[in-house]
């Protein structure tokens, strides 16, 4: 179910944002996400772009790890996740959509979690990490006896 962003939303796409804002050369850090927790801390990350796909590490993935490093050894509870990046021209800015890879460690690891995501027209929502990734990985169905 898709919900519209309260002001605190806004703060974590904002974390966000500056954490990219900041980054150190925006063709191989053009994505920042983060994570805001069940207690309010917020954690974030860049991605690590290598020129192709399987050799780079997603913000999201890179926030978890940052995350539940960071408050160990208190259990880390992942609420609500956000990505920003860059458009192609390198000055502008959007709320980018978690990919499947990134939402299937989501659901693996938090999977209660929900993502801030941009609808089709622009807008933006709070949506379940369950519900963006459906048919996602999950071991236990489909087991042929």
């Amino acid at each position: 179910m898709k919900e519209k962003l309260d002001s605190n939303d806004l703060y974590l796409v904002n974390f966000a944002r500056d954490l990219l804002l900041k980054s150190p050369d925006r063709n191989k850090f053009n994505v920042a996400a983060a994570v805001r927790s069940a207690d309010g801390e917020m954690f974030g990350a860049y991605n690590s772009f290598k020129g192709y796909w399987s050799g780079s590490v997603c913000a999201e993935v890179g926030c978890l790890a940052v995350a539940t490093s960071s408050v160990a050894p208190k259990r880390f509870e992942a609420v609500l996740f956000a990505a920003v990046k860059f458009d192609a021209d390198q000055e502008s800015l959007r709320v980018a959509n978690t990919c499947g890879r990134c939402l299937q460690w989501i659901v693996d690891y938090f999977p209660d979690a929900d993502c801030i995501i941009a609808e089709k027209d622009g807008s933006l929502a709070v949506a379940s990490a369950r519900d963006l990734l459906p048919y996602g990985y999950n071991d236990s169905r489909g087991i042929i006896e």
